[in-house]
């Protein structure tokens, strides 16, 4: 992989995952696994 491709790839991962503070203040993953 380019190196110039990598931070797309991480912003991308980024983005993918959501993290939801629970009123509990525990924290939840939501990871998106649809992609355009």
């Amino acid at each position: 992989m380019p190196l110039f491709l990598v931070p797309q790839a991480v912003v991308g991962a980024i983005r993918a995952i959501h993290v939801r503070r629970t009123r509990n203040h525990q924290y939840t993953v939501e990871v998106e696994r649809g992609r355009p």
